[in-house]
């Protein structure tokens, strides 16, 4: 511009000295060169100036569009969205009205400027289709558009305003020559025109002086107009000469980057690059400068930025050029693209979580139509993505479900936007499969669904766990029966049942008879295999609909329904009863065992679960003490006699912590002298209403509930603390013997509580004899012969009580440190009278002999049982024949005889 006002300066100078010496000759001729040169300057200032800058104008203004293209197809909501379209409609406004500009002031060809024109409408309708896109979340296609077609397009639009600057610089040029060739033809005018020029020449001078005043100021505008847009400039913007030296560096450069204007305009830009990338401008610079190459107006590309405190950050840049006094301008538009990176970032996460879910997820349109699948979804169901692309997801409904189970899923989509739940479904095999399937509906701002996301797993493992785990939570691993928490909610359910219809049922406990002797003489492995063909032939006994449970142990239930007459309970009672009786056979070894049973009858004993157990419980426990291997119907005298053990157990725990107790003595007479030579211990309650109870009362309640526990414990210590007492009196040194129980003997401290009795009564150990019934001595053999020999370490002497009614087996009898056998009493009872008890005693006595073992004969009345006892060389008798057992008084009385 200031070349183009210097010419017309120095054109005004020689045409005023032609008018000056040719004024009246070329007076005429002068003022039509003068006008012909001003109209000249206006054209040369319009066209070439002002499309130049309006085509420049337009080409940053479509980057821009671009630019923001790019946010449109990459906002992370619908707000960044919609500040990306506004973005655009702002630039599309700006382009419109300079396409105005160009248009009423163009001097060129029509054609030139349509082809620009439409191709900037064809990047309307590509704009449209992206932002179209993007309103319906479909980012990839809306990117995808952008970077490619979109792409395309803003560098054809590009091209072709490239055409427009190159045709109006070439109009410039002509305009140019064409001055010059009217400079040479008005010289001679205006020399001829020099006198006259010195009146018009003031004229035209201040004339043109004014029209150069006015091109400035416009000058002025456009400069101070392009100074407002770098400084409210979003994205930074920084030019730089040839030699790569920052001239320009906006306000939004200086907040990008941290650096001050100041701080960097005059220094080169790799100031503001990676030491990675800097190799790569200079390379580009070079080039650019020696051919033209490298990036041009309308291309970006992504680098990254280094700040003032060296901290790296991705960036957008879109650089241009243009030459100013023979020197080129590099002008690029830089974005910070942090923010679109950790966009893209977590898009690309999303992709690849969704891609390698384990979960099957499905996507619909708004009509329930399949959009896509992942590859989960085509692992599970079998189907892939172009199988199922377009078509409803009910291709595999799997026939399980009604109707009306498929209207209350979409009713409660349709109400909460959600819903989840166990389904079952058809894979493309036909395989039927369960699945827990989530489905949630995908809204747009304006509240429609667009979208329906379903995501599911096959739980046809959790399905089987479950079953598994029901199977174990549910059922006795060992017989397969219904283990008692399924017993209760069957008979829950049977009780609901019998109230409902009026009907009647019948409960049966079942406990196994001599099964522990099984397990100790054969093993846990034969009493398991002995569990199993018991529970076999109970369910043999019933129907179908009936049902047998194993609570644990040998205990076992049967819920018999629909029952008619109570007859039929008690004929599969006996059923039962007579298949428990027949032999077992457990790999050649043949087993005899047996049941009791109790039965209770619901609604008639009881209404409810507690109440109904209860007394099927106590019958059972009425049925072993009949004797073992019968069945018994609760009864209500069994609830009474229940509440009066109750009663008494109240009583019993009073007593032991009263001590409400005394020991009794019964003398043990030696049969070849006749003298007393020890006693038996025998605890006596003595109530303070009731009086004395008898041991038989008691002691099993007692033995039941744990109290003989403590109750033993102050027996024994009695018992030595007066033997003790007897020894210091000067009284023979009888001992004394001591009963244990089977929850004494099995206690783990038992050899410790006997040793602290001893120390703590100062007793000698040869004073004291423990009796432990066979029963006991068989209870797990190995651990009680080592407890025995313990015991008989301390120096305390170990009988067995009531031999003979228990199924000891003679080898591991022999095994035991034992001091003597006790005959039991219902052996000596009938022994006259029964030959079969005769011979058991004198089996018992003949073994005894053998092993040399003692032998006491309890329960001795009368001569006869004497005479034979004494005949077959017993050593020892106790009974009511010699002395029934009598307090320490009395028997202190007996001693001192």
């Amino acid at each position: 511009m200031q070349k183009d006002s210097s010419n017309t300066l120095v054109t005004l100078v020689q045409g005023f000295a032609l008018i000056l010496l040719l004024m009246a000759i070329f007076s005429i001729s002068a003022i039509i060169q003068s006008d012909s040169l001003a109209e000249l300057t206006v054209k040369m200032y319009r066209h070439p100036l002002t499309v130049s800058n309006a085509v420049l104008e337009v080409d940053a203004d479509i980057i821009a569009m671009h630019r923001h293209m790019k946010d449109v197809a990459l906002a992370r909501n619908n707000s960044d969205l919609e500040e990306a379209i506004a973005q655009v409609n702002h630039y599309e406004e700006l382009v419109n009205e300079r396409f105005k500009i160009i248009r009423e002031r163009y001097l060129g060809e029509k054609t030139t400027i349509d082809a620009a024109q439409t191709a900037f409408i064809d990047w309307r309708q590509i704009r449209a289709e992206v932002i179209a896109l993007r309103r319906l979340e479909q980012h990839e296609k809306a990117a995808e558009i952008t970077k490619g077609k979109g792409a395309e397009h803003v560098k054809l639009l590009t091209k072709r305003m490239e055409a427009l600057i190159i045709f109006a610089r070439k109009k410039a040029e002509e305009f140019l020559n064409h001055s010059k060739t009217k400079h040479r033809n008005s010289r001679f005018s205006l020399y001829s025109m020099m006198i006259l020029g010195i009146i018009s020449g003031s004229w035209i001078a201040w004339f043109t002086i004014s029209r150069i005043r006015q091109a400035q100021q416009k000058q002025f505008i456009s400069e101070e107009r392009i100074r407002t847009i770098v400084e409210n400039a979003n994205d930074g913007i920084i030019a730089i000469n040839q030699l790569g030296i920052i001239e320009l560096f906006s306000p939004a450069s200086e907040k990008m980057f941290d650096y001050n204007a100041k701080e960097v305009i005059g220094k080169n830009v790799e100031l503001l690059m990676p030491e990675h990338i800097r190799p790569h401008h200079n390379g580009y610079i070079k080039n650019y400068l020696k051919d033209g190459k490298g990036l041009r107006g309308g291309n970006s590309l992504e680098s990254y930025g280094v700040r003032k405190d060296g901290s790296t950050f991705p960036i957008e840049i879109s650089v241009g050029d243009a030459k100013l006094n023979d020197q080129y301008i590099i002008t690029g538009i830089v974005r910070d693209i942090t923010n679109r990176r950790k966009t893209e970032n977590r898009l690309l996460l999303a992709k690849k979580v969704i891609e390698n879910a384990s979960e099957a997820i499905l996507v619909t349109d708004a009509n329930s139509n399949i959009t896509d699948v992942n590859p989960a979804y085509e692992k599970i169901s079998g189907y892939s993505l172009a199988e199922v692309l377009g078509k409803h997801p009910s291709i595999t409904k799997s026939g399980r479900h009604s109707k009306s189970f498929y209207e209350d899923m979409w009713n409660q989509i349709l109400e909460r936007g959600s819903w989840s739940g166990e389904i079952w479904d058809r894979r493309k095999s036909g395989e039927v499969y369960p699945k827990w399937l989530s489905i949630s509906a995908i809204k747009n701002s304006a509240g429609e669904v667009e979208n329906y996301v379903g995501l599911f797993m096959d739980i046809s493992q959790q399905k089987v766990a479950e079953e598994k785990l029901e199977k174990l939570a549910f059922y006795d691993p060992l017989t397969q029966l219904p283990n008692r928490a399924l017993f209760r909610d069957r008979l829950n359910l049977e009780i609901q049942k019998n109230r409902r219809n009026g009907s009647q049922s019948a409960l049966f406990f079942i406990d196994l008879d001599h099964f522990k002797h099984v397990n100790d003489t054969l093993g846990h492995d034969y009493g398991d295999k002995l569990l199993i063909k018991v529970a076999q032939r109970i369910g043999s006994c019933l129907r179908e609909s009936d049902s047998v449970c194993r609570l644990g142990g040998d205990e076992f239930t049967v819920i018999l329904v629909g029952l008619h007459r109570i007859e039929d309970a008690g004929n599969i009672a006996k059923s039962i009863i007579d298949k428990l009786h027949t032999a077992f056979d457990l790999d050649g070894s043949e087993v005899f065992i047996g049941g009791s049973i109790g039965i209770a009858l619901c609604p008639v004993n009881g209404n409810d679960y507690e109440t109904l157990t209860k007394n099927a419980d106590i019958a059972m426990y009425r049925a072993k003490e009949s004797g073992r291997g019968n069945y018994k119907f609760f009864t209500q005298d069994m609830d009474e006699k229940n509440a009066i053990r109750l009663a008494l157990e109240g009583d019993l725990r009073k007593a032991v912590n009263n001590l409400e107790f005394t020991v009794y003595y019964q003398p043990k007479i030696d049969l070849k002298t006749g003298k007393i030579n020890g006693m038996e211990a025998l605890v006596r309650w003595i109530h303070p209403i009731k009086g004395i109870i008898p041991p038989g009362d008691f002691i099993p309640l007692a033995e039941e509930t744990g109290l003989i526990i403590p109750l033993g414990e102050w027996v024994l210590q009695e018992s030595c603390i007066q033997v003790k007492k007897w020894w210091d009196a000067g009284l023979p040194q009888l001992r004394v013997a001591v009963n244990l129980s089977p929850l004494q003997f099995q206690a783990p401290n038992l050899v410790e509580k006997v040793h602290a009795t001893l120390t703590q009564t100062g007793l000698d150990p040869m004073g004291l004899e423990l009796e432990i019934t066979e029963s006991m001595a068989m209870d797990s053999v190995e651990s009680a012969i080592e407890k025995v020999a313990c015991l008989r370490d301390l120096g305390v002497q170990i009988s067995i009580d009531d031999f003979g009614t228990g199924y000891s087996s003679l080898s591991h009898l022999k095994k035991f440190p034992l001091h003597a056998l006790k005959i039991d009493q219902s052996f000596v009872r009938d022994l006259t009278i029964d030959s079969d008890d005769a011979a058991i005693v004198a089996s018992i006595l003949s073994m005894a002999k053998s092993m040399n073992l003692k032998v006491v004969a309890e329960g001795v009345e009368n001569i006869e049982q004497l005479n034979f006892l004494k005949d077959k060389d017993c050593q020892e008798v106790q009974g009511f024949y010699f002395s029934r057992p009598i307090s320490s008084q009395e028997f202190e009385k007996l001693l001192q005889k």
